[in-house]
């Protein structure tokens, strides 16, 4: 009896100190996540689409037809057929149009003048390109710094 107790106490040494044959596992290391990106008030990042949302949406809508004798619809409107005037006038404001019946429109349009260059020539290239004007010229943020000089 006692060789079967020497053999037993003997393997459970020998398997304590060398272990089971099988390497001790190991946990992955996760390598860390990366911060969150912070959330920036700077628009210049922006897209025309995300500028458009933030800045124009709430009167014009979210397919630019505007709101019935309030706010007029963008859809259509002839002051997007040139880049120049459009642009001119989100930095100097619009005198407010009337309908085809002659109507006055309530709101006016505010002016953008704390938009950069890039942003209302983001903006206004977006717009054109999304509810007519059907003009081929890209209004570029040069273009914006022009209209920005004039009165």
């Amino acid at each position: 009896m006692r060789p079967f107790i020497f053999l037993s106490l003997s393997m459970i040494l020998l398997t304590a100190f060398f272990g089971c044959g099988k390497p001790p596992p190991t946990k992955a290391v996760r390598a860390p996540e990366p911060p969150p990106k912070p959330i920036s008030l700077d628009t210049s990042m922006k897209s025309g689409a995300e500028l458009y949302a933030l800045h124009c949406q709430s009167c014009h809508g979210d397919k630019g037809q505007g709101v019935t004798q309030i706010f007029p619809p963008l859809m259509g409107s002839p002051r997007l057929g040139s880049g120049e005037y459009f642009v001119h006038g989100l930095i100097h404001g619009f005198p407010p149009p009337s309908d085809p019946n002659g109507s006055p429109w309530m709101g006016e349009m505010p002016k953008f003048t704390s938009l950069s260059n890039e942003d209302l020539a983001k903006l206004t290239n977006y717009a054109r390109q999304q509810w007519g004007g059907g003009g081929k010229d890209v209004v570029t943020a040069e273009i914006v710094a022009e209209q920005r000089a004039e009165p």
